[in-house]
């Protein structure tokens, strides 16, 4: 049974760790990749373009396994150390997610308020159901730690108002950043902050970035 459990965590894990990896590199290349071939404004771009110019033999695919690598140098270390060494390190990482949560529904409830909402969804489609299950998945993230926050707690006679508090909280911030989301964007694309990447070229006033 011990193996077994170990053996589930450890591919908890990897699977975790490989979503943050291709989600920070993937956005890292879409940031900084700011090359786009003339006439292709309004063409995907796919992973064979250059990333920075032409005379430069890197392309989108490139700098994708180049930021890939990067993460896995710079934090895979990071794995190897006690977690107690790294508050410091978590404190700072906790900070920029508040910004990040923040930053996006400000953007996205900005962009509504002045008009520049593209998003028109239905009241239910049953084709979403699939990208349901993903995401209901992902907001296990909510509460997987619940255990080791509350054992070291001596006194729990006050735990279920304190976390009644913390999860209306979490509840209130899903619905901002999804109910902004849903209404700001006319396609919601697989790592949201992609879509707040401004527009290189702009071909007319419906192409506006919202950002």
């Amino acid at each position: 049974g011990v193996n077994i459990f170990y053996v589930c965590i450890a591919i908890y894990l990897y699977g975790d760790l490989a979503i943050y990896a291709a989600a920070v590199s993937k956005s890292l290349k879409d940031v900084t990749c700011f090359y786009t071939p003339s006439g292709a404004c309004n063409v995907t771009k796919n992973n064979s373009v250059s990333c920075w110019n032409p005379d430069i033999p890197v392309t989108r695919g490139d700098a994708y396994r180049i930021y890939l690598l990067s993460f896995l140098l710079l934090l895979g270390p990071f794995t190897f150390f006690n977690v107690q060494k790294t508050k410091y390190l978590q404190v700072f990482t906790s900070l920029m997610r508040w910004l990040a949560f923040s930053t996006m529904i400000i953007l996205a409830a900005t962009a509504i308020i002045k008009g520049k909402g593209k998003g028109h969804p239905p009241i239910a489609s049953l084709s979403g159901v699939p990208n349901l299950f993903g995401v209901c998945v992902y907001s296990f993230m909510c509460h997987h730690s619940l255990p080791s926050l509350i054992t070291p707690i001596r006194d729990k006679s006050r735990i279920f108002r304190l976390f009644v508090i913390d999860y209306s909280l979490i509840l209130v911030f899903y619905c901002l950043l999804s109910f902004t989301g849903i209404f700001a964007f006319d396609q919601i694309r697989d790592v949201y902050t992609l879509n707040f990447e401004p527009h290189n070229c702009i071909t007319s006033s419906t192409e506006e970035s919202i950002v």
